[in-house]
């Protein structure tokens, strides 16, 4: 009789990791991916001044200044 006792613990513990593994795997579809962190990776130095100055960060000098500088690295490497 102790046999099938272990037996069934050890299929209960199976079915348990079953079940999470499907509600974990259906939660993590209906999760949206995290987009922003990948779309600003893409920007250039260009397009974040850009924005910057759009929103009103940096004034229109200091992204003179700035674009400056960022052309100076272009040509320098």
């Amino acid at each position: 009789m102790h046999y099938y006792q272990s037996a069934y613990l050890g299929m209960h513990f199976l079915w348990w990791c079953f079940w999470l593994i499907l509600w974990v795997g259906f939660f993590s579809l209906l999760t949206p991916m995290p987009r922003r962190s990948l779309q600003k990776a893409r920007e250039t130095p260009k397009e974040i001044l850009l924005r910057r100055l759009a929103s009103g960060e940096i004034s229109e000098q200091e992204f003179e200044s700035r674009l400056s500088i960022i052309k100076k690295e272009i040509v320098a490497h």
